[in-house]
């Protein structure tokens, strides 16, 4: 087998342990393409994430500054940088064990909302989401404030989002959330009913 098809099958190995949430075998499939590649700007990343996603904040910030030496317009690194240094140690811990569903972000008719939230929580906060973070829906007598797995403000529905909820939840009906996108002015979420 080549080295070229030895990577990209260590490559996509890799890959495929994140998205099954198992974070540990991530690392250690990463770290052997590195110790192949030690300039992979892709594995690096993929390893800040999957020590992110430990828990392990200043283990996933070296691997963002490892990419950041290398190439210090890597827009994935600066991102999570920044989001990272911003972030709570108490909120790593809540995301530890959290994963994220490929499924939430299919959007079906009639079942599927995609909302721009409207005053929009705190920058540190909206700084620590990330795509696929769970939300939590808390339905107040005209609207629904939208809030972390810590229970911190990330923002509100539109009124007319809330108004057409909100009769729907007095009647019974289960809603899940999860972060679509989020920069420090702009959230998205999706809303799917269960």
């Amino acid at each position: 087998m080549s080295d070229t098809t030895d990577y990209s099958n260590m490559t996509n190995v890799a890959i495929a342990a994140a998205v099954h949430d198992d974070w540990e075998q991530a690392v250690r499939l990463n770290n052997q393409i590195l110790n192949r590649h030690p300039q992979n700007i892709g594995c690096l990343n993929r390893i800040g994430r999957a020590y992110t996603a430990m828990g392990e904040l200043d283990k996933a910030l070296q691997a963002y500054e490892e990419v950041l030496a290398l190439d210090p317009d890597n827009s994935i690194a600066l991102k999570n940088q920044a989001r990272l240094s911003n972030m709570n140690p108490d909120y790593a811990n809540d995301l530890r064990g959290c994963c994220v569903d490929p499924n939430q972000f299919l959007k079906k008719p009639g079942e599927t909302h995609i909302v721009s939230l409207v005053h929009v929580g705190a920058v540190e906060v909206v700084q620590a989401l990330n795509s696929g973070d769970p939300l939590q829906l808390e339905a107040r007598k005209r609207y629904i404030v939208v809030s972390d797995i810590s229970k911190r403000n990330v923002g509100r529905l539109p009124d007319d989002v809330s108004f057409q909820l909100l009769a729907q939840i007095r009647n019974g009906r289960l809603y899940n959330a999860c972060v679509k996108s989020a920069t420090h002015e702009k959230v998205q979420i999706i809303i799917s009913h269960t």
